[in-house]
């Protein structure tokens, strides 16, 4: 196992990638228990889903022992499984958590590097836009992936979830690293010839719910094609122009706008107006959210922004 430590919590790497243990707070876990049939029948609609890819949740409680060893309490430690965004032997050449926000939205200029294994944020990206330019999608790729965040997005909303974050990361082709991720030798490492487009995997998503829908399945239920396709979701999208992989999904999308959310929205409200900042903070409710990181996310793609 691979440990990260974060401020909030720590998450871990399986030895070969592919899975990842998080650790969760209380209210994150009954989130989680309390949407799992909506989420699951989510994943069973869209296939190919930006969501994060739970296998599990669970708790481990460790006892507090008083005078004379009797147990006067627990202490409990909520974690998730679920599965990597980038699964790969590939060296990550960007990494960005991307909420939709500007405010207080950038790395420390010190570390600023944008070949590098830094996570950056936001602004951070926008800066990346006036260097490198957007993500260089296709027309049909780039439609199909806004498509999606738009239908996650708008699953996450009806949810009252917000304060989720796309990760993206980038691999550029033109250059010779590879290999070592600390994953191990069994990680996949890819190519672009061997990854498939977000639209050829909606292709085959559609030709198989066609399929199911007329009752003329194969005996597995699935055509060699639909299985193909399944096996790379998640794994990364090939640039236009063959010299970027892209890494994407929706994560820490668990987070609620309770309360203590919308006092927080309420003052930074307040103290923009004293101070006269236009940049919008990151706690607002799910459907300002949703229609805040759809807008940045669309610039992102290269897409004209939404009016």
């Amino acid at each position: 196992m691979h440990r990260i430590q974060k401020v909030d919590n720590s998450f871990f790497f399986s030895d070969d990638g592919l899975y990842l243990v998080k650790s969760i707070n209380e209210a994150e876990a009954h989130k989680l228990m309390e949407i799992l049939p909506a989420y699951r029948n989510h994943l069973e609609t869209y296939p190919n889903s930006l969501l994060t890819k739970f296998f599990g949740l669970h708790r481990i409680m460790i006892s507090h022992d008083c005078l004379g060893g009797i147990v006067c309490g627990y202490k409990s430690w909520w974690f998730t499984v679920q599965a990597n965004i980038c699964y790969t032997s590939l060296v990550m050449h960007e990494s960005y958590d991307l909420k939709g926000s500007t405010y207080h939205r950038r790395v420390s200029k010190k570390d600023q590097k944008f070949e590098s294994a830094n996570m950056y944020k936001d602004e951070d990206f926008l800066d990346r836009i006036q260097q490198k330019g957007t993500l260089r999608l296709g027309t049909d790729t780039r439609n199909e992936l806004l498509w999606q965040h738009g239908v996650d997005t708008a699953f996450l909303e009806s949810l009252g979830i917000m304060d989720y974050s796309i990760l993206l990361h980038i691999h550029d082709t033109t250059k010779a690293e590879r290999g070592n991720m600390g994953f191990g030798s069994t990680a996949q490492a890819l190519t672009p010839r061997s990854v498939f487009t977000v639209a050829t995997v909606a292709r085959s998503v559609a030709a198989a719910r066609l399929r199911r829908n007329s009752n003329k399945e194969d005996k597995d239920g699935e055509s060699f094609e639909n299985q193909e396709s399944r096996r790379h979701l998640g794994e990364a999208i090939t640039s236009d122009d063959g010299s970027e992989l892209y890494y994407i999904g929706i994560i820490d999308m668990l987070e609620t706008f309770n309360l203590g959310r919308a006092t927080q929205d309420f003052l930074m409200k307040a103290f923009k107006a004293v101070a006269h900042q236009n940049a919008e903070h990151s706690s607002v409710e799910p459907k300002r959210y949703r229609e805040r990181q759809m807008q940045f996310f669309r610039a992102a793609a290269g897409f004209p922004s939404m009016a």
